[in-house]
């Protein structure tokens, strides 16, 4: 009898070292998935981080070149009157939204995102490590298969009082429309915008449907094609744009 109780205890202890390696194997497997996806993440983004070094600078440049074409229009209305420049030369340069000051906010957004991207793998994996491969995963999983909390059911939570209705704000009144006064600088056209929400400047302000601008000349002359604006008749002393 004793050496039958010495054998299922040498059993026990067999079945709990078993037990504890099998735990150490999956919290080691588990670990090692971790360390594994977040060496994937971290190479997808230096990969993006690449592609967008080289999309930003293909972008820049072709909107340093694209601005060239303006200037080069206007020059020619310069020498030998806007009349004929409009008559006999071509537009080249690219109609969409390519503005330098547009590109530098694309890309001052696009590298905050990077490196907050960066910051948020850095901190998941600081995370994990401090928490330890016990704290969750398979010890935790075999004691709760092991010893069962016995469920309680839950009191009744009281009913929430339903909260009063928020006091309605008045709507904020829109900004007053922008007006030209003053002489317009060289090189700049007189504009009325026909669309609202079209980016003005680096602080975020957008247009209002009426809103008069003197813009760059080439810019207008995209606004222009894109229907987002139409020229505007100064009918005193030419003005400039304040805001």
């Amino acid at each position: 009898m004793r050496q039958l109780d010495g054998e299922l205890a040498d059993l026990d202890i067999d079945k709990a070292t078993a037990r504890a390696r099998l735990e150490r194997l999956e919290a080691a497997k588990i670990e090692e998935e971790r360390i594994r996806r977040n060496a994937a993440i971290a190479a997808r983004i230096d990969q993006l981080d690449a592609h967008f070094a080289r999309l930003k600078s293909a972008v820049e440049e072709a909107a340093r070149i694209n601005a060239e074409g303006p200037q080069i229009f206007m020059a020619a209305a310069g020498e030998f009157g806007h009349q004929a420049a409009e008559a006999f030369l071509p537009r080249v340069n690219f109609r969409g939204f390519l503005f330098e000051d547009l590109v530098a906010i694309w890309s001052k957004d696009t590298e905050k995102a990077i490196a907050g991207s960066r910051n948020a793998l850095a901190k998941a994996a600081t995370a994990a490590s401090s928490a330890g491969p016990w704290s969750e995963g398979p010890r935790a999983r075999a004691d709760a298969v092991n010893h069962p909390v016995p469920a309680i059911a839950p009191a009744p939570a009281p009913r929430p009082k339903k909260a009063p209705p928020p006091a309605s704000e008045p709507p904020k009144p829109p900004r007053p429309l922008l007006r030209i006064e003053g002489p317009v600088p060289e090189g700049r056209v007189p504009l009325r915008f026909t669309k609202a929400g079209i980016p003005l400047d680096d602080k975020g302000t957008l247009t209002r449907i009426g809103d008069q601008v003197a813009v760059l000349a080439f810019k207008a002359d995209q606004l222009m094609k894109n229907g987002a604006a139409e020229p505007v008749e100064i009918k005193h002393e030419p003005h400039y744009w304040r805001r």
